[in-house]
């Protein structure tokens, strides 16, 4: 026992301490907003978004997924509600700071 914790004592003492992460820069994605708790479970699947939908995310034209933060969340039903279509594929702009695959929304928009 005392040599395992001899050998984690020094395995912890030559690692290099994690910087913290610089904030990412602002950014523009485009593409299908999608029901995010649908695309959890069915990465490959249409998730269209409902009346229902309460965590939204972007899927691009290149199949990258990313979630929306809550003021995102917030921020999509009021965008559905005002599209002139009212279909359930919307195209959508989002503007903001990406961090742990989810976007900190500062703009949701129909382009």
């Amino acid at each position: 026992m005392p040599t395992l914790l001899v050998f984690a004592l020094s395995f912890l003492s030559v690692m290099p301490p994690q910087a913290p992460q610089p904030p990412q820069r602002r950014q523009y994605w485009s593409g299908m907003l999608v029901n995010a708790d649908c695309m959890a479970e069915h990465p490959k699947g249409a998730c269209l978004v409902g009346k229902k939908t309460t965590n939204f995310g972007v899927r691009t034209a290149d199949a990258k997924f990313f979630r929306l933060d809550p003021k995102g969340n917030s921020m999509a039903p009021a965008l559905i509600s005002k599209a002139q279509n009212q279909t359930r594929e919307m195209c959508v702009g989002v503007f903001g700071r990406l961090q742990e695959n989810i976007v900190q929304v500062e703009v949701l928009q129909i382009p």
